[in-house]
């Protein structure tokens, strides 16, 4: 995930279901955490907060799509993600 002023772009390095998505910043309309504070569990390790988004779909129409992401990397936590795309869609 990689997250800019332009808007929100997925990556399936896998390539299972897409290669790349792009939502451009105009087609997001929430970000937040979970409300419940539940946790993903990875294996033994730690519980990974998780978040996400809800934007219209760029080949749904007007149909919304929402995204649910569970922390990866400590040094990328969620809060900071979600806080971002928050003020980038409220300066649009």
């Amino acid at each position: 995930m990689k997250v800019s002023p332009k808007g929100v772009t997925l990556t399936d390095i896998n390539r299972k279901l897409f290669f790349r998505r792009h939502y451009p910043i105009h087609l997001l309309s929430y970000s937040g955490e979970d409300p419940d504070s539940r946790r993903w569990i990875r294996g033994s390790d730690f519980g990974a907060k998780m978040f996400g988004f809800v934007a219209k779909g760029v080949e749904a129409g007007m149909e919304n799509v929402c995204h649910v992401f569970a922390e990866y990397d400590p040094l990328q936590p969620c809060d900071k993600i979600v806080q971002f795309i928050q003020a980038t869609i409220t300066k649009t």
